[in-house]
């Protein structure tokens, strides 16, 4: 099963975020870590400052390279969105088991 491994940029203090692994529609795999928190990929922001969606995770999963520089809008279980404090640093697309979905 395909999915896109999206790393996020360092925070101010130097730390290194746990990449995401996400599947075509956009759910983020091993919910054992997030428990629901970080449900599903909605998409990406140009800027924290401007709460709007400018680029959905339809189009970032046809051309990845497109989250580069923009900062992730998640949503958790219940909906709730949120957006990243840092930059998408890099998108790798990878196969990996279906399984993986719900470690």
């Amino acid at each position: 099963m395909k999915f896109l491994t999206i790393q996020q940029g360092r925070y101010t203090d130097g730390q290194l975020p746990y990449p995401l692994h996400a599947n075509e529609d956009g759910f983020i795999g091993q919910q054992g870590l997030w428990d629901g928190k970080l449900y599903k990929i909605v998409g990406a922001q140009d800027a924290v400052d401007i709460q709007r969606i400018d680029t959905y995770w339809r189009e970032i999963w046809k051309n990845p390279e497109q989250a580069v520089g923009k900062f992730l809008v998640t949503a958790d279980v219940d909906g709730n969105l949120s957006s990243w404090e840092s930059p998408v640093e890099s998108v790798r697309p990878q196969e990996l088991d279906e399984s993986f979905m719900e470690a």
